[in-house]
């Protein structure tokens, strides 16, 4: 018998499922969208699990996962059309914190993702986001003496 993680994950998966999702996050499934869109949740995505143990079913876990998701990537885009207008597309943008990136499953199909940058403290989370979503990855660590880095960001976003 599956787990409730694993079960989640086959839901997301279905084709039903997936156009769900980008019709709630776009207004509709584009064949770019659909065929980059990556609707399986890693298997450590502690926002996830957290969901899962509170609701103890799949329905209401993965819709209260989803919905954070989509909503902060609505408000991303918003406050980067009203800032920054004609050049929210070359703007340099970190995801400060990202865990398994969550918001990065939609913000990376609509901008550049050569002008994102994602940090968090976990490695194998960075790993994932970097590799699955195509974004620049900068290390964190918990002393925030050590974040170091030489890039300037037009806007940071930390949620969650």
């Amino acid at each position: 018998m599956p787990t409730l993680f694993e079960s989640a994950n086959q839901a997301l998966e279905t084709q039903e499922y997936r156009h769900e999702i980008l019709n709630a996050a776009f207004g509709g499934v584009s064949p770019e969208f659909d065929g980059k869109f990556i609707s399986r949740i890693h298997d450590e995505d502690q926002m996830l699990r957290h969901s899962l143990n509170y609701y103890g079913q799949v329905n209401s876990a993965v819709s209260q996962y989803l919905a954070v998701a989509i909503q902060q990537y609505k408000t991303v885009r918003q406050l980067q059309s009203i800032l920054f207008s004609e050049d929210e597309q070359s703007m340099a943008f970190l995801d400060f914190a990202c865990g398994y990136g969550r918001l990065q499953r939609f913000f990376s199909l609509q901008v550049d993702t050569n002008t994102v940058w994602v940090s968090d403290i976990q490695e194998d989370a960075m790993a994932h986001v970097t590799k699955s979503f195509g974004v620049n990855g900068i290390n964190s660590y918990a002393d925030p003496n050590l974040f170091k880095t030489d890039r300037k960001f037009d806007f940071i976003w930390v949620a969650s």
